[in-house]
This record gives C-alpha cells, structure tokens and sequence, in this order.
C-alpha cells in the first residue's frame, strides 16, 4: 500500500471512530433529557426495542450506501446505461448498438 493510501485509511478510520462516538453521545444526551421529562413511561423492553430499531435502521442505511458506492466504483452501473454518443451508437460498455431494437436482447 502506498504512504498515501495509509494516510487516508488512518484518516478514514479515524473519522469512523468519531462518527460512532458522536452518535452514541447524542443518543446518551437525548436518553438524559428524556428521563429528566417526568413520566415518560419508557419500559426497559421499550428501550431496548428503539435502541434496536436505530442500529437495524442505520446498518440499513450504511449498507445499502455501501452498495450503491461499491457498485459505481466497480462499473456494474455502467452496463445498464444507455446513452447515445455522438455517432448515434449506444454505449454498453464493450458493446456498441445501432439499431433501438437490438437494446431489448441485452
């Protein structure tokens, strides 16, 4: 690995970490700030079911934008585009099609 795709995985890695503890301070405030409402009524079966419910929904979230950039980095996007260049020929990445008709058999 070069010096600076190291630096930039350091980095990486470093604003992940910063991320997570971000979250879970944020989460930690709002926890506080809820209890100190009053009767909230919040089980610990409910607690533990909307703490469950934001991981389920932000490693949702995570991995499916995880998907789509792997998925553009790696050029599976590109086959499905259809764009005509200039001499009216449809790029499908190694293929080139003239004819409309021909875009339905691949």
């Amino acid at each position: 690995m070069s010096r600076g795709g190291l630096k930039r995985t350091i980095w990486t890695g470093i604003a992940a970490t910063v991320a997570v503890v971000v979250v879970v301070a944020v989460a930690i405030v709002i926890a506080e700030f809820w209890s100190s409402i009053g009767d909230s009524g919040i089980s610990v079966a409910g607690w533990f079911a909307m703490g469950l419910g934001i991981v389920v929904t932000l490693a949702l979230g995570i991995g499916l934008m995880s998907l789509v950039f792997f998925s553009n980095r790696r050029g599976y996007d590109e086959i499905a585009r259809r764009d005509p260049d200039s001499a009216g020929q449809v790029n499908l990445g190694s293929k080139k099609l003239t004819n409309p008709s021909d875009w339905r058999s691949t």
